[in-house]
């Protein structure tokens, strides 16, 4: 997941194209596989990769690179209306909390409204059984 977040930061942030951003986070990925550590260590191999695909050193260094890579940071760029970060997280409850609240009447306008029915059923049956 935060190897696609390294490559969309490329992309804003370099302004290299999605298919080089892409080739830079799979052969950093493939690095750090390679030596077993984990993503946020690969700084070394992730600035290898860029400067030998894209032809020139990164802009971003090793914090931003860290920054770029790291869970935190991949939910909070998700803001957007089903992203995982808490302001799009709590918009979304606010309208689940709406739409619970708008089924939990209805439902209890049924339930009033079957009521209803089988008193007026009831109250029918014993018309005629007085009759």
């Amino acid at each position: 997941v935060t190897i696609t977040e390294l490559a969309d930061t490329l992309v804003r942030d370099e302004r290299i194209s999605f298919r080089l951003a892409h080739e830079v986070a799979a052969q950093t990925a493939k690095a750090v596989i390679a030596k077993n550590v984990a993503l946020g260590a690969g700084f070394s191999d992730f600035a290898a990769a860029f400067a030998q695909i894209v032809g020139r050193a990164s802009t971003l260094d090793q914090t931003g690179f860290e920054t770029a890579v790291s869970a935190r940071n991949f939910v909070a760029k998700r803001d957007r209306i089903g992203g995982p970060a808490p302001a799009a997280m709590d918009a979304a409850f606010a309208d689940y909390a709406i739409d619970l609240n708008r089924l939990k009447d209805a439902a209890t306008a049924r339930i009033m409204r079957r009521g209803d029915a089988e008193r007026a059923l009831s109250a029918a049956f014993d018309t005629l059984l007085e009759t």
